[in-house]
């Protein structure tokens, strides 16, 4: 690694606006590329400012110098070696190698000038070289001892520290020696009498060693050749000569002419002149010699600046070239001359000569760097500048360095070129001056901001416009000049999916159509912004867009649909409600008027007020009548051909007065007798009031209560209206009362009807007798004395007609069925508020009862009518049936199963097929079951029927070990809770049968099971399911599943005797 010396060197600086130091390093030649110099960004000082240390840097004044070549800025902060430094080539002839930097500091801002001297350090790189392999010389026989034959010289391209030390030559028998009184030696002396009959010739080893440590050497072969005697050698006038000549010399003129003569006569004495081979090799270009007349001319420019001084070797021989020679020096001095004018460089000149400068409010900123040079020296190398114009001055900060500071503010947009003159003259007695001229040119900075035309814009546009609609343009200006001074155009407000604009022009367009009824006006800021940098400038302003309105929208009322409550009852003209319409398009559009759409039905009731849709009545309303009103209503505009319209739905509800008392139906004054034995237990239902009310809600909720005739309260009456045992009856043995029975409904005031209920007690009336079963079991007893025979022949002839029915024709019969069902036994949905039972029906001999709304939750009595009806729109026959059914009814759900005798037309009803539910289990065995019954061939699809008496059923259990025989015979009363059965004895092997082949039935798994105990095994359960019935077409088959019994507290492993099977049983129906 080559040794590198640092040192700083402080000079005297002429100018105080900049005190720098010039930095000067020194590094030996040779060294490494990339290898540091030095920190010059620290040793300049510029660290010291906080400002300079985090922005600044260094770049090279002039990139494309040989100087700036050599050398790189690492970060703008450290010097490093650029390219190879050989000192023998940079400075060739000079003893010091010293290559000078001007270095500036960046940003402008921070504009220093920063000298550097870097010192190449010669390395012992060279060894001494001579011209030749030999040289020769010659030497005459007869020269005496002590003569001096010129030495060749060698050639040391090192510095003169590492330069020729000396010379050395090898043995030579005491002949020769080396002069030693000058060092290195330059002549060989001639120490014995010489005789070229014994030697004609000497061959001698001359080696030039250097100063380096360690030495270098080079040899050469100097061989002497010992001529004839020969009296007289040429002799030069002088030993030495010298010569002064200008620089500036002309080619081709004498600078001197050297002399020699030899006293010989003849061809001895011609003299011939020339230059030695070392003096031939440095100076042969610039210097030549006549070799006749000993004449120095100048052949080439000489340059005081690079050449200052030429030590010239001639010599001088006989012409026939056989005589030794002779030696001169001519030493030519070339002395300066002020040839040089003073050399202006403006630092970043561009193509033109021109100078960029941003614009800037301060005074005395920094616009450019001026470097001058005069390489003549003295006076003729000192020099002063001026600059023409007052705008700028020329501030000197080193002899040859000055900058250019602005006098007054720049400001582009009022002037943006300047042309100044630079006059440089050097101090020369005959002076040479250099002008320069550049422009100035002011760059833009970006300060102005766009400025609009106008700060608001207001524009229109008509609603419904086509895409792409102009609405308006908009202008802003910049006086910057190129990005600083282009405009472009947004929005700052999120329009984007409404309005466009043109990022260049300023031309805002619709993006969609506008609607003015959603969109009146549009209210946005636009910025105009520069394209400057670092930093954009913008300005803003607002523009709003009032959108136009047509009429391009029907009125609209606010909603679909409304509904009205209203009192029935109320005079003509009352007001029952109000529809609301708009239309949103502006007041000249949004006129329109109301109109009731009068169908003959329902509207008919109401008119309206087509200013302001108030509806009112048209007449006395009355909700027993008509409890619900649904009409529409049109809103019409005016003005637009054809007119634009909407329509609605009103529903007006009649709301409840309490102007109806409550009806009774049972007693009544010809059906008001019952019989019941004087045994029957307290707490049984003797009779059961038939009331009802036309009004709704709490003026229909009816309360019962016995005024009269309860001596000694033997009675007393539900809630619900039945009439109960209060006081053991025992002690008469015939007795009747006579109960006075007011019932009152919940109106405020309420309502009342009255009406007389004869209890006859007799003692010989048994329980079945009486129609009395158990204290749990509806017991309804209705008689009529004077017609209780009758009633019992009404009764044959009903179950013959039953009989007969399936077998007759339909054609000529034809049955109307009624279904009533008492409102005030039926609570819907936990509401408390009556609802009326449908009977629907297909065929002429049969119908069922459904439930149309909501759930029941306790028994439900439906009061059942067959009418015959004769041609003539007489009735022929009517018969009506009741019963009670405890029953949870869904929607759709039957209540009820009637069945017509063929001939009358008297009906029979019981316990529906509809109320059963399905049962089901995990594994599942088909089971065939076959309906029979002899009073009624068509008979319900139910598990369990009650057609009055029982039935008696062969079930076949197939794909089992077991055969069994089960008598699925059972009696169901009226007040089955829902989603029970009476349970089913568990399965006996008893006998067997045929087995019938049928499929396994797949059936999803119950909702949840229900364990009931059995009614004659106390310790065994039969599991149902809550799952109720499909609906039963008019022939198709019925599925009724049951899992088997077992004990939950016997494992049924443990259980004998019964049989753990699944049944499923099938009714065929006949209708």
């Amino acid at each position: 690694m080559a040794f590198l010396t640092v040192t700083l060197a402080l000079s005297s600086l002429l100018s105080s606006l900049l005190a720098q130091e010039i930095i000067t390093y020194s590094i030996e030649e040779e060294t490494d590329i990339g290898q540091q110099v030095g920190p010059v960004f620290a040793d300049a000082g510029l660290e010291s400012d906080e400002q300079i240390a985090r922005n600044g840097y260094l770049v090279f004044t002039d990139e494309t110098s040989s100087a700036a070549s050599l050398f790189s800025l690492s970060d703008g902060r450290v010097l490093t070696v650029g390219d190879r430094l050989d000192r023998e080539t940079l400075c060739s002839g000079r003893e010091d190698c010293i290559i000078d930097l001007d270095l500036q500091l960046e940003p402008q801002s921070y504009f220093q000038i920063v000298k550097v001297q870097v010192r190449i350090l010669d390395i012992n790189d060279n060894a001494p070289a001579f011209t030749g392999p030999v040289v020769s010389r010659s030497v005459s026989e007869a020269a005496s001892v002590g003569f001096k034959i010129p030495l060749p010289s060698a050639i040391d391209p090192d510095s003169p520290a590492n330069g020729i030390d000396h010379y050395w030559i090898n043995s030579t028998n005491g002949i020769f020696e080396l002069d030693r009184a000058s060092n290195p030696a330059q002549f060989l002396i001639v120490t014995d009498q010489l005789d070229r009959e014994e030697l004609d010739s000497y061959r001698i080893q001359l080696t030039a060693i250097d100063k380096g440590n360690p030495p270098r050497s080079g040899s050469t072969i100097l061989h002497i050749n010992v001529v004839d005697v020969n009296d007289n050698l040429p002799k030069f006038d002088n030993d030495t000569y010298y010569v002064i000549i200008p620089e500036d010399f002309p080619l081709g003129l004498s600078v001197i002419s050297v002399h020699a003569t030899d006293r010989d006569v003849g061809a001895n004495a011609e003299v011939l002149y020339g230059f030695d081979a070392t003096t031939e090799l440095k100076y042969g270009d610039y210097f030549s010699i006549d070799q006749n007349t000993g004449t120095i001319k100048v052949t080439k420019d000489l340059d005081f600046e690079t050449m200052s001084a030429a030590s010239l070797m001639v010599t001088a021989t006989n012409s026939d070239g056989t005589s030794m020679a002779s030696f001169t020096n001519v030493h030519v001095m070339i002395g300066d001359v002020n040839d040089n004018a003073p050399e202006i460089r403006v630092r970043g000149l561009r193509q033109g000569n021109v100078v960029y400068k941003e614009e800037t409010s301060a005074l005395d900123d920094f616009v450019a760097h001026v470097s001058v040079t005069d390489p003549d020296s003295g006076a003729n190398g000192q020099f002063e500048c001026f600059l023409s114009g007052n705008t700028f001055k020329l501030v000197k900060m080193y002899n040859t360095d000055y900058v250019i500071h602005n006098n007054i503010p720049l400001d582009r947009e009022y002037q943006a070129e300047y042309n100044v003159v630079i006059t440089c003259a050097d101090k020369g007695a005959r002076r040479q001056t250099e002008i320069q001229e550049i422009r100035i040119a002011i760059s833009d900075v970006n300060d102005h901001a766009p400025v609009f035309s106008k700060p608001q814009y207001y524009a229109t546009i008509v609603e419904n416009n086509a895409i792409g609609a102009p609405v308006i343009s908009v202008t802003a200006a910049d006086p910057d000049a190129g990005p600083n001074g282009t405009v472009v155009y947004a929005f700052l407000d999120d329009v984007d999916d409404v309005l466009d604009i043109n990022r260049n022009t300023g031309l805002i367009t619709a993006r969609t159509p506008l609607d003015r009824e959603t969109t009146e006006s549009i209210t946005i800021r636009i910025v105009a912004s520069d394209l400057g940098t670092p930093r954009a400038l913008s300005a803003t302003a607002t523009l709003k867009v009032d959108v136009i309105d047509e009429d391009d929208n029907p009125p609209a009322f606010a909603q679909s649909q409304y509904t009205f409550w209203i009192s029935e009852g109320q005079s003509i003209q009352s007001f029952a409600g109000r529809v609301k319409a708009s239309d949103p398009d502006g007041d000249s559009y949004n006129r329109f008027g109301y109109f009731v759409d009068y169908d003959g039905g329902d509207s008919e009731a109401f008119t309206i007020d087509r200013s302001n849709g108030k509806i009112y009545t048209s007449r006395v309303l009355d909700r027993e009548q008509h409890p619900v009103y649904v009409f529409g209503v049109r809103a019409v505009g005016e003005g637009s051909s054809p007119p634009k319209s909407d329509a609605c739905s009103v529903r007006v509800y009649l709301t409840d007065i309490n102007d109806n008392k409550p009806r009774i139906t049972f007693p009544t004054p010809s059906n008001n007798t019952v019989y019941v034995p004087n045994d029957v237990d307290v707490g049984d239902v003797i009779a059961l009031i038939d009331a009802d009310d036309a009004d709704d809600g709490n003026n229909a909720v009816l309360t019962y209560h016995i005024v009269s005739g309860n001596e000694g309260g033997h009675f007393s009456v539900t809630t619900d209206g039945r009439v109960t045992v209060a006081e053991s009856l025992r002690r008469f043995d015939q007795r009747a009362f006579g109960l006075v029975l007011v019932v009152t409904d919940g109106g405020a005031p309420s309502l009342s009807a009255d009406s007389y209920l004869n209890v006859v007690v007799n003692a010989s009336l048994s329980r079945a007798a009486s129609g009395l079963m158990s204290r749990h079991n509806l017991t309804i007893v209705i008689g009529i004395a004077t017609a209780s025979g009758l009633l019992m022949v009404v009764l044959i002839v009903a179950i013959v007609v039953l009989l007969r029915w399936p077998r007759m024709s339909s054609a000529a019969r034809k049955y109307n069925y009624v279904a009533r069902q008492l409102d005030h036994r039926l609570n819907v949905g936990g509401g408390g508020g009556p609802e009326k039972g449908r009977l629907s029906f297909d065929g002429r001999t049969s119908a069922d009862v459904e439930n149309d709304k909501g759930s029941t939750n306790g028994p439900t009595s439906h009061d059942v009518s067959v009418e015959r009806p004769h041609s003539n729109g007489e009735v022929l026959y009517k018969e009506r049936d009741s019963a009670v059914f405890g029953f949870n009814a869904n929607i759709k759900d039957k209540t009820a199963a009637i069945l017509t005798h063929s001939d009358g037309g008297s009906c029979t009803t019981g316990t529906p097929r509809w109320l059963f539910s399905t049962l089901s289990c995990d594994v599942i065995q088909s089971v065939r079951q076959k309906a029979n019954d002899s009073e009624c061939s068509s008979s319900s699809s139910a598990v369990e029927t009650d057609s009055g008496r029982g039935s008696h059923e062969d079930v076949v259990l197939d794909n089992s070990p077991i055969k069994t025989q089960l008598d699925r015979s059972r009696d169901v009363n009226e007040l089955q809770r829902p989603n029970h059965l009476p349970l089913l004895n568990p399965l006996y092997a008893e006998s067997r049968h045929a087995v019938e082949q049928s499929p396994s039935v797949n059936w999803p798994p119950p909702a949840h099971n229900d364990y009931l105990r059995h009614p004659s095994k106390d310790d065994y359960h039969t599991q149902i399911t809550d799952r109720t019935a499909p609906h039963y077409p008019h022939r198709g088959t019925a599925d009724v599943y049951t899992t088997s019994s077992y004990d939950p507290g016997i494992p049924r492993d443990q259980t004998p005797g019964y049989s753990w099977q699944s049944l499923k049983v099938s009714s065929e129906v006949t209708v």
